[in-house]
């Protein structure tokens, strides 16, 4: 039955969802997204649900991203998603849509993270300074090895692009670290006074790439315990940081202030 009425719906020339249709056709989505042989269905669902603006969205409450773009990055690899990764990644015109990217990626598993890997590895190859430098920028998002030789690389008396791009990519990779330093010592402090500034300073730094970590360090907790407490009457403050911290992301794009909406690597 639902087999029927999907295909009714995607082989419609102009397929429309009906308003009172909307809230099923989403857990639908969500449901092909999560099996490995429906992918090519549920993307083209995903897109006509997208084109409607959604009708009913359903957002994640930490990272503040539409669960079905979050679906989306988390299916199994087909022709049709990889496409759909393309152009999400073509579509990205600052770095905290970069950001954003690579948290899908990272919260959604082994095929787009490995999509990602390759497509990386692609543009530092292509000879294009703008997909060079979008590739390192992403670089700087993402849960990096500690020994990656590219961390290390000299930056230091040199303004070109790339070198600068890699500078501030490397200073995210620090960030994050930091942040994720910072909220292992407020797991790890019995000492609340010590656990309070700790949370502090992992307040300055963080982004919502903390979520993808920060309820693992809380797992070696006792659920009484003041700091879990501490931490589930403080969520608010968490993203209310994260916004803050991320605000400069939004003004700039692979080592480019963003101004009057144009993209100056482009001419």
């Amino acid at each position: 039955m639902i087999d029927v009425s999907l295909r009714l719906l995607l082989e419609q020339e102009a397929p429309r969802v009906p308003f009172t249709s909307v809230s099923y056709y989403t857990a639908l989505a969500e449901v092909l997204f999560s099996k490995k042989d429906r992918g090519g269905d549920a993307i083209a669902l995903f897109r006509i649900l997208r084109s409607m603006g959604y009708g009913v969205r359903i957002i994640d409450a930490d990272t503040q991203l539409n669960q079905l773009d979050i679906d989306a990055f988390g299916s199994a690899e087909t022709p049709e998603l990889r496409s759909f990764w393309d152009e999400e990644l073509a579509g990205c015109s600052s770095d905290l849509d970069l950001l954003e990217l690579a948290i899908k990626v990272r919260l959604s598993g082994e095929d787009s993270a490995k999509w990602l890997d390759e497509v990386i590895t692609r543009d530092l190859l292509s000879g294009s300074a703008f997909e060079e430098a979008r590739a390192v920028s992403i670089r700087g998002f993402l849960d990096v090895e500690p020994a990656a030789r590219w961390l290390t690389e000299p930056t230091k008396d040199d303004d070109s692009w790339y070198r600068s791009v890699l500078r501030i990519a490397q200073r995210r990779v620090k960030s994050e670290r930091d942040a994720h330093h910072w909220f292992r010592k407020f797991c790890e402090l019995t000492d609340l006074d010590a656990a309070w500034a700790a949370f502090r300073l992992f307040l300055t730094i963080a982004d919502r790439r903390c979520w993808l970590w920060c309820h693992e360090e809380l797992a070696v907790l006792a659920e009484d315990d003041p700091r879990c407490r501490f931490f589930r009457s403080n969520r608010d403050e968490i993203r209310k940081a994260c916004k803050e911290n991320e605000e400069k992301l939004a003004k700039s794009f692979v080592g480019c202030e963003i101004a009057d909406q144009m993209s100056p690597w482009r001419g």
